[in-house]
Formats: structure tokens, sequence, C-alpha cells
């Protein structure tokens, strides 16, 4: 059986990627990765983090997550805005699997 968290892990618990704020510049973001029942949660690893963040638009985090998840693991995850609490929440997308079956 696959074992996701693993694979989104990369092996630690930090994920690295790259984000382009509001005057364009490409920063990098260091994450770390949490599940809770059907969520998977990216927590901003530090407050300077927390700084960059501040100046990209909250649908480029999610595109930007969501992308790292598509390429990591061949599945498709939906950002859930929804989600209460510190970080950015994605959930698993069923319906994509149950198709290709």
């Amino acid at each position: 059986m696959i074992n996701l968290k693993e694979l989104i892990n990369e092996g630690t618990k930090n994920v690295k990627l790259l984000v382009r704020n509001r005057t364009n510049t490409d920063e990098l973001v260091q994450f770390s990765v949490y599940t809770t029942n059907d969520l998977f949660i990216f927590l901003p690893k530090s407050s300077k983090m927390l700084d960059i963040l501040e100046e990209v638009d909250e649908s480029v985090i999610a595109k930007s997550i969501e992308m790292y998840l598509k390429k990591r693991t061949n599945l498709v995850f939906d950002y859930n805005p929804t989600y209460i609490g510190a970080g950015y929440g994605f959930t698993l997308n069923f319906d994509k699997i149950l198709t290709k079956l």
C-alpha cells in the first residue's frame, strides 16, 4: 500500500516550495507537513516563512502546493479553504481515483 505521508514528506517533515509574491519575485518557503483525519496540512516552518507568505496571494500558495502534491504522488488534491487552523489544508480527491477504476 502507498504511504502518502511518506511520499509527500520526501523522507522528512519539511517541504520547500517556490512561490511568487506580489512584486513578481520568487521566494523559497519551507513547510512542515502533518496529517489529521482526511487532511494534509502544510504549516509554514517558521515566523520568517510566515513573513514571506504575507506577501503572496493565498491562491498562489494553494496552487503551488497542489502542483507539488500532484507531481510527487500523481494524485489530485484539492485545497480546502474551509480548514480552520494554522497552515493550509488539502484533501485527496477520491472522485478522480474512482473515475480511473
